[in-house]
């Protein structure tokens, strides 16, 4: 495992990561800058994931691998059936939505584990579980066939290459679990995975440049992913959408995870950034739920709330909330749903 005291850039990109995902899930956001947060937001914790994987993963066999997957899934059941009972508890409230029209159909589409079939509950918000769970499996596929081949990591990218290009070319068709798409997220993991021993002398590197240097290759860097995850347009993982051009989606991804990878290393560690990187998972999991249950409880539209709010202070307080919450469950998660058999 990757030594997180001396790169606390980990957890500032990971707490700026879920920061954003908040924001991006925040209605009323200008077009331009929420196609600029899902250029990468996704690909960033998949890049992190493959980093801070044990170099050992080529060597696990089935079983080991199925008890690291396990906690994922175990996440996204609990979740899950969380969603629908406290759906149910406000049914009256949901009922125009016809969510609870067959509850067997609700469970039944969320073992599916897929966000695109039209599926009003419960898996939409919770999508990144099985996606990463796939992902995770593909990449350690194609790990431990480079492994045989004697070439890991390289050989395992070449691997995953066409299984990427394949399921940019699905067109919103989906398999269980976003297995089409797994290849996708397991190159991406492959990225992280590979930038092992790149990343830490890239810190070595921003250390040794003049401030106004590293200024100005960050600056330079937010500015690239900003045009050009504009000019790719609208992109959604979970809704196959790659945008308009799939060189620019890979390229985006990559240069905003580095992008703010860089400016975690800009920056000095901070409690508050550890606590969050810590809390991410959970944090995803509530946010979309605590969203439409604050805005029925406030009896007022998303739109007008947020007018009020600010976009901006709106995704601090909900992040700032669904922490809170996170904060008071993480104890029992981290003891059953997390824990990893030995």
């Amino acid at each position: 495992m990757v030594q997180r005291d001396r790169l606390h850039w980990i957890d500032f990109t990971k707490a700026l990561g879920i920061f954003l995902i908040v924001l991006g899930h925040t209605r009323g956001l200008p077009t331009i800058l929420h196609n600029v947060i899902y250029a990468f937001h996704v690909p960033l914790f998949l890049i992190v994931t493959g980093f801070l994987l044990t170099p050992k993963l080529p060597m696990l066999g089935p079983r080991e691998i199925v008890r690291h997957l396990l906690p994922y899934v175990k996440l996204y059941a609990v979740f899950t059936v969380f969603s629908v009972l406290v759906k149910m508890a406000l049914e009256p409230l949901y009922r125009p939505l016809g969510l609870f029209d067959s509850l067997g159909e609700v469970f039944v589409n969320a073992a599916y584990g897929v966000a695109g079939r039209d599926v009003a509950l419960p898996n939409a918000p919770l999508w990144y579980f099985t996606f990463l769970t796939a992902s995770l499996l593909v990449f350690w596929i194609a790990l431990r066939a480079g492994r045989l081949a004697g070439t890991v990591p390289w050989f395992s990218g070449l691997l995953l290459l066409p299984a990427a290009l394949f399921g940019l070319f699905q067109d919103g068709s989906y398999s269980p679990w976003y297995i089409n798409y797994a290849g996708i997220g397991a190159l991406f993991i492959w990225t992280g995975f590979l930038a092992k021993d790149y990343l830490p002398r890239l810190e070595t590197a921003m250390d040794r440049l003049p401030e106004t240097r590293r200024l100005l290759v960050v600056f330079g860097l937010l500015l690239a992913i900003a045009v050009s995850g504009a000019l790719n347009g609208s992109v959604n993982i979970n809704r196959a959408h790659f945008g308009e051009s799939h060189v620019l989606f890979f390229a985006n991804a990559v240069l905003g995870t580095l992008g703010v990878i860089m400016i975690g290393m800009l920056l000095p560690p901070f409690r508050i950034l550890e606590v969050l990187s810590e809390n991410t998972l959970v944090i995803f999991s509530v946010h979309i739920l605590l969203a439409p249950l604050i805005l029925i409880f406030l009896e007022t539209e998303p739109s007008r709330l947020v007018k009020v709010m600010g976009v901006f202070a709106f995704a601090v307080g909900l992040t700032v909330v669904s922490l809170g919450l996170s904060l008071l469950i993480m104890p029992v998660l981290r003891r059953t749903v997390m824990r990893r058999a030995a």
